[in-house]
């Protein structure tokens, strides 16, 4: 009886412990993207130029969903494989801040996008920040923050509008940037607008097809930080509606009556080049015509007989 309050107690005393101990001191939750973050160093700053020598200070602090530090999680910076970017150390150890801190040189110029992989837990926090590396031999101040992107909207098969609020200055132009993956910008325009531009279409996209928008500022020959990232999707086909046909309900409709005329004769067709017969005239028709015709004929016979006696009696005399 007694071993098992012995062993009772000590079960109780362990879930206490797990209990009561402190949050920072527990690293089981998986690094949450949105509690964590990546800064300038607070030595350092996050852009310095692409020299290959001077370095751009990153702050990275790795907290889990509720806000707990992951002390003891070992980490490590990576970027994209086509930067060119050295990162020291290769890795390292949060302290009890949940914080690490890495020196960044390049001999590049531009910003790149920075994911955080805690190798303790193997999770990425992929895009959690921004290192930016300008010219050695310009002295333009980069933009003060990066543009805030609102929207990416679809227009039609192959346009789509994003809007953003402006960088902090100084900035002498925009450009966008996009691709077809995540992170993965491999198209673009290098001036979509100066100061004051706060929309652009992109066009000659693919029908039907995802895309991954980013935007940053630029000063002279400084880039400044890419803004957050969005996403839209043109259109399958282009809609446009046919016009509706407006009639009048108050004005009465016209009623069409077709006439139908019945032919009293059918036109004859006479053949070209045929001679045509001689129509015989009569000024008389019908039974009157048996009457009159043979007086008609009685009357030239006589007239005739008459011509030819007075001449013979003439000539006689």
């Amino acid at each position: 009886m007694k071993k098992i309050s012995a062993v009772f107690s000590l079960l109780l005393v362990g879930i206490l412990f797990v209990l009561t101990a402190p949050s920072g001191c527990l690293a089981v939750n998986a690094p949450d993207f949105n509690s964590s973050s990546l800064s300038a160093a607070p030595s350092g700053s996050d852009q310095a130029p692409a020299d290959g020598k001077t370095a751009a200070k990153i702050r990275v602090v790795v907290k889990d969903a509720y806000g707990n530090y992951l002390e003891g999680d070992r980490v490590s910076i990576t970027y994209s494989s086509d930067y060119v970017l050295s990162v020291t150390p290769s890795t390292a150890v949060l302290n009890s801040s949940g914080a690490a801190e890495f020196s960044i040189t390049a001999t590049t110029i531009g910003a790149y996008s920075l994911n955080v992989f805690d190798n303790s837990q193997s999770v990425t926090l992929s895009n959690l920040g921004k290192v930016t590396f300008y010219s050695p031999w310009c002295h333009d101040l980069a933009p003060g923050s990066a543009p805030k992107l609102l929207s990416a909207t679809a227009i039609s098969t192959s346009e789509i509008t994003l809007k953003w609020e402006e960088a902090s200055d100084p900035v002498t132009y925009y450009l966008v940037s996009y691709g077809t993956s995540s992170g993965n910008y491999i198209y673009g325009n290098p001036n979509v607008g100066g100061d004051g531009t706060t929309s652009y279409t992109v066009g000659a996209l693919a029908a039907g097809k995802k895309y991954y928008f980013a935007v940053r500022a630029g000063n002279g020959c400084t880039p400044g930080a890419f803004s957050s990232e969005l996403s839209a999707t043109t259109w399958t086909t282009n809609t446009t509606s046919a016009p509706t046909a407006i009639v009048a309900t108050d004005v009465p409709q016209a009623t069409v009556v077709a006439k139908i005329v019945k032919a009293t004769s059918t036109p004859e067709i006479v053949p070209t080049g045929v001679p045509t017969p001689a129509v015989k005239v009569s000024f008389f028709s019908g039974p009157l015509a048996k009457i009159v015709t043979p007086l008609v004929a009685g009357g030239i016979l006589l007239v005739v007989v008459s011509s030819v006696l007075y001449l013979i009696t003439k000539k006689k005399g």
